[in-house]
């Protein structure tokens, strides 16, 4: 809830929190993403397979986990920006704007 307050303060028009990934890619399906900050950890496993379907789609993706989190990123996710929670503002939009030139390469 803090990062979709912190995007919402930097301007972000339109924040979807969706707690599955079941539920990601269902709405991947009928909507198109600017950015994707998501969650490593969402309970009953991980968001690999929609950050991989955004990256897919060329739209940056930005990874966060919790401060006592280890997750080993697949290899196709090893290039996308991951911060460690609590995420700060500025980290947050280094991360966004790093992973906004990745998804141009």
């Amino acid at each position: 809830m803090e990062l979709e307050r912190m995007l919402l303060d930097l301007g972000v028009s339109v924040v979807d929190t969706l707690p599955s990934a079941e539920l990601a890619t269902a709405s991947l399906k009928s909507n198109t993403y600017d950015c994707g900050v998501l969650d490593i950890n969402l309970g009953e496993g991980t968001s690999f397979t929609v950050a991989e379907q955004l990256v897919d789609r060329k739209t940056a993706v930005v990874l966060t986990s919790g401060y006592d989190s280890n997750y080993e990123l697949p290899p196709s996710l090893s290039g996308v920006p991951r911060l460690t929670k609590p995420v700060g503002r500025l980290e947050l939009i280094h991360a966004i704007r790093n992973a906004v030139e990745l998804s141009r390469l």
